[in-house]
């Protein structure tokens, strides 16, 4: 699992079909999927569920479209948004227990962000968002060969040898070409507004996926109170006008290399796809969140 999200998020197209397909066909089989989402919600570190859960939802909104799709199909039925806080309901005991009935029934089939993975899944996103290239760096660490040679003798005499690490230089010289080849083909620039999409992408899932929870009749009345009250999720609340208050984000609108509200280039300087889903977050926001605490961040008002 720990090699998730650097495929996920590969610069190769190929490597990210491969690995989100896959990761798919296992999802498929019920033992191995128990054993996933056991390791998400009991053995994985905070690290580890950040990386594997932001990846995971930043593949949905791939810039490539035969890439999404498998991402989208796997995350969309695999994984859902849990309830609001108990602390906010009128009945907590009647809602409660639907909470946990449904709770209980889609444990072996999905795997329901609490509020602690959904903290998780901003703070990724928010790395994503802000520094995309030291976030690629954190998932793909430089490898330093390391020669380990073993004295070799044929008749007590010392021989020649070739170290280990210069022999699978040799072996792996044709695919690491082929392999470096094409991560050149993208350039920090493009990987900038890639890995950008991506977070554009699941955070406005993470609204739209908010909104459609307060719409579900089971939960309404639990929702309404907790927005009114923002207690939905209080820190993840935060964590969300966080970063919908940082004018780094919205410079994602702006086609000018200098940002004109804030002391950064624009992050959709040059890429209009980058534009594009920014301006679908801000739809989303504005039409579903009106009135409410993520519409009146100083920036939106």
């Amino acid at each position: 699992m720990h090699h998730v999200p650097a495929l996920f998020l590969h610069p190769s197209r190929r490597l990210r079909t491969l690995a989100l397909t896959a990761h798919a066909d296992i999802l498929r089989a019920e033992p191995l999927r128990a054993q996933v989402f056991f390791f998400l919600r009991e053995v994985a570190s905070a690290e580890q569920v950040e990386s594997i859960l932001g990846s995971w939802c930043m593949a949905t909104r791939d810039q490539v479209r035969h890439v999404a799709p498998v991402a989208q199909s796997s995350w969309d039925t695999r994984v859902s948004f849990a309830p609001a806080d108990a602390e906010a309901a009128v009945d907590a005991s009647t809602l409660g227990r639907t909470v946990d009935k449904e709770a209980g029934e889609e444990e072996d089939e999905k795997l329901v962000l609490d509020s602690t993975q959904m903290a998780a899944l901003l703070v990724f996103v928010q790395r994503a968002l802000l520094d995309p290239l030291a976030l690629h760096a954190y998932l793909n660490p430089v490898q330093v060969p390391i020669d380990v040679s073993v004295p070799k003798t044929v008749r007590g005499k010392p021989v020649p040898i070739v170290s280990a690490a210069l022999q699978t230089r040799r072996a792996d010289s044709e695919p690491m070409a082929r392999a470096k080849g094409e991560s050149e083909e993208e350039s920090e620039m493009d990987r900038k507004a890639r890995l950008r999409i991506g977070a554009l992408g699941a955070l406005q899932w993470i609204l739209g996926t908010s909104i459609i929870r307060l719409r579900d009749p089971a939960f309404s009345q639990l929702y309404m109170l907790g927005i009114r009250s923002q207690k939905l999720g209080r820190k993840s609340l935060d964590d969300v006008l966080d970063i919908l208050s940082d004018a780094r984000l919205w410079s994602s609108l702006s086609h000018a290399q200098t940002c004109p509200f804030a002391d950064v280039e624009s992050f959709g300087y040059g890429q209009p796809g980058v534009r594009s889903y920014a301006w679908a977050l801000l739809q989303t926001l504005l039409e579903n969140w009106t009135g409410t605490p993520l519409t009146t961040a100083p920036l939106l008002s």
